[in-house]
C-alpha cells in the first residue's frame, strides 16, 4: 500500500502528465469559494468541521481488491501513450481522487459543479449565494436551509456512502442476485440504526464486481444518483422555495440520551435531542423539486458532445436508484422502528411522479436502466414485511403528479394516462 509520500510523487506526476497532454484538470474542489460559509455554518451548530468533512476513502472497496486497484490504475498510466485526452483526463481525475486525501465536499461539489453551471445558465433564480456541503443528518434526503443569506444545499453524510454501495451491489447482481439482495439490507439495516454506514465487509474478491474497470455501471450510476440527490436541492432554489417555504426544527443524527433510575434519582433530566431548522416544503414542492432535478439531469446529458443517449439512459436510472434507496430506508426505518421520516412525501409518491416524468419527457426508451434498477429495489424490499413499490397507474397519485406537473408549466395535453386516469 502506498504511504503519504509515495502518493504525494504519485499526485505530482498526474499534474505533469495532465500538462504535457494539454489536460486541464478540475480542482479537487470546483467551487472552493462555498467552503468559508459552509465551514462557518457547521461551526455555527456546534461541530468541528474536520469531523463532518471527513477525508474520502476506499472503506467499501474490500481490501483484498485495493492493491489491485491501484496497479490497475498505475498500469493506465504507463500506458497513458495509447489513450485518448477525454479517455485519459477520466483516468487521471479516478487515480487523483483515490490518492489524494479529498474531503467529501469536495467531491460533493465536483458532482455538482456542471449540473450547476447548466441551472445557473437556464435560471437567473439560482444564481445566488449559495453553498454545497456535507452535515450529519439523519435522514438519506438531503435539505435546504438559508445561512446568512446563503442557501445551503446539506447532503447527509451517509447518502453517498449507501448510494455507491447500491450501485456496487446493483452491478454485483448481475452474477449473484441473492448475494446482493442480502448484502443490501444489511447496508440499510446499519444506516437506519447509526445514520452511517460501516465499512463493508464483502466478499466482491470472488468476482462479481470488476473493480478496476472504470466504465462499469456501477461507478456511472452512482454519479448518475449523487447527481440526482444535488439537483433536487439546487431545484429548491431554483423553484424560489428556499425563500417562500415554511421553516422548520428537524431532530439531527444524534438520538436523545434516555432518563435512567440512577439520572432520575439525581433530578437529571434526558439529553435533549439537536435539532436544525431547514426548510420544510409542501409536498408538491417537493415533488416539483424531484421534476426539476430530472429534467435538470437529463437536460445536463443531453447537451453532451459524446454518447448522449446512454448518459440520458443512466440519468434516469440515478434518479431510480435515489428514490428507491429512499423507498427502501423508509421500509428499513419502519422495520427497525428507528423513525427516520422527515418533512419530504412518502418515497412510494415521489418515485411514481418521476416515473411518469419519464414518459411525459420523452424518456421511455431510455429509461431501461431506471426498470432494472426499480427490479432490484423491489427485490430488495421484499425483506420488509410492509414494503410496498409505486403502482403502475393510480388515479389518486395521477391527480398530484397533474399538480406538479401543471406547477412546472408541463403540456399534459397529449398525457391522457395522467388526466383521463384520475
Amino acid at each position: 500500500m502506498f504511504n503519504r509520500e509515495s502518493s504525494d510523487k504519485l499526485l505530482t506526476l498526474i499534474e505533469e502528465l495532465g500538462a504535457k497532454r494539454g489536460i486541464n484538470l478540475p480542482p479537487p474542489d470546483p467551487l472552493p469559494e462555498q467552503q468559508h460559509v459552509y465551514e462557518k455554518y457547521v461551526r455555527s451548530m456546534n461541530y468541528d468541521p474536520d469531523s463532518v468533512d471527513r477525508m474520502i476513502e476506499m472503506g467499501r472497496i474490500p481490501e483484498q481488491q485495493r492493491g489491485m486497484i491501484h496497479g490497475m490504475l498505475l498500469n493506465g498510466l504507463i500506458k497513458s501513450d495509447s489513450m485518448s485526452d477525454s479517455d485519459l483526463k477520466a483516468l487521471l481525475v479516478l487515480v487523483r481522487m483515490v490518492f489524494s486525501e479529498q474531503r467529501a465536499t469536495g467531491l460533493l461539489r465536483t458532482v455538482s459543479a456542471p449540473i450547476l453551471r447548466y441551472a445557473r445558465a437556464a435560471n437567473p433564480a439560482i444564481d445566488r449565494p449559495l453553498s454545497l456541503g456535507v452535515f450529519p443528518l439523519r435522514w438519506f434526503n438531503g435539505q435546504s436551509t438559508l445561512f446568512e443569506n446563503t442557501a445551503m444545499c446539506l447532503v447527509a453524510t451517509g447518502a453517498f456512502d449507501l448510494i455507491e454501495i447500491f450501485s456496487t451491489l446493483f452491478d454485483a447482481r448481475r452474477k449473484d442476485p441473492t448475494y446482493a439482495v442480502q448484502h443490501m439490507r444489511k447496508a440499510l439495516d446499519n444506516y437506519v440504526r447509526t445514520g452511517e454506514v460501516a465499512s463493508a465487509e464483502y466478499e466482491l474478491a470472488s468476482g462479481l464486481v470488476d473493480f478496476g474497470d472504470v466504465s462499469r455501471i456501477g461507478v456511472l450510476l452512482t454519479t448518475s444518483a449523487e447527481e440526482f440527490l444535488v439537483s433536487h436541492e439546487l431545484g429548491h432554489v431554483a423553484l424560489g422555495h428556499i425563500d417562500r417555504a415554511s421553516r422548520g426544527a428537524m431532530p439531527l443524527q444524534a438520538k436523545p440520551r434516555p432518563a435512567n433510575w440512577l439520572d432520575r434519582l439525581r433530578g437529571r433530566t434526558p439529553v435533549p435531542e439537536q435539532t436544525i431548522t431547514v426548510i420544510q416544503p409542501k409536498h408538491v414542492e417537493e415533488h416539483c423539486a424531484d421534476v426539476w432535478a430530472l429534467k435538470t439531469v437529463l437536460d445536463v446529458a443531453k447537451s453532451s458532445t459524446k454518447e448522449a443517449e446512454e448518459k440520458q439512459a443512466i440519468a434516469c436510472g440515478g434518479a431510480a436508484a435515489f428514490l428507491g434507496l429512499a423507498l427502501l430506508t423508509e421500509a428499513a426505518s419502519r422495520h427497525a422502528g428507528s423513525g427516520m421520516e422527515d418533512s419530504h412525501p412518502p418515497a412510494l409518491t415521489r418515485l411514481y411522479i418521476v416515473e411518469v416524468a419519464f414518459e411525459l419527457v420523452g424518456q421511455h426508451e431510455n429509461a431501461f436502466v431506471a426498470r432494472r434498477v426499480r427490479e432490484f429495489v423491489e427485490e430488495i424490499g421484499a425483506g420488509y414485511r410492509d414494503f410496498e413499490m409505486p403502482p403502475m397507474l393510480d388515479r389518486s397519485l395521477n391527480k398530484t403528479a397533474a399538480c406538479v406537473f401543471e406547477q412546472l408549466g408541463f403540456d399534459l395535453s397529449k398525457a391522457p394516462y395522467i388526466t383521463d386516469f384520475q
